[in-house]
């Protein structure tokens, strides 16, 4: 079985994934119209706006899937800080009689 990705790890692919669709990402994590996509809505002519319309929506979805990651990475990152190093033993418990 495979160990599942950390936080993280999903956060860096994730924004790894829209650079490579041409979508800038920003720090905050915010994406927004790379070069190559603002120049595909010049070259649409009429069907600029539609254009545009649809990678500005793809970049929203881009912007909200990273801050959820962004959140999900720092949750488990607080997590870890909060469990005990060595979790005790209950009496009675699984494996011991």
């Amino acid at each position: 079985m495979t160990e599942p990705m950390d936080a993280g790890a999903l956060l860096r692919a994730a924004d790894a994934a829209l650079r490579t669709l041409g979508f800038d990402v920003e720090p905050a994590p915010l994406v927004v119209l790379g070069p190559a996509q603002r120049t595909a809505i010049a070259m649409a002519g009429p069907f600029g706006g539609l254009i545009e319309a649809a990678l500005q929506a793809q970049a929203a979805a881009g912007t909200l899937g990273l801050q959820a990651l962004a959140a999900l990475a720092g949750a488990a990152d607080a997590a870890a800080l909060l469990a005990p190093a060595d979790p005790p033993r209950i009496a009675g418990g699984q494996g011991e009689r």
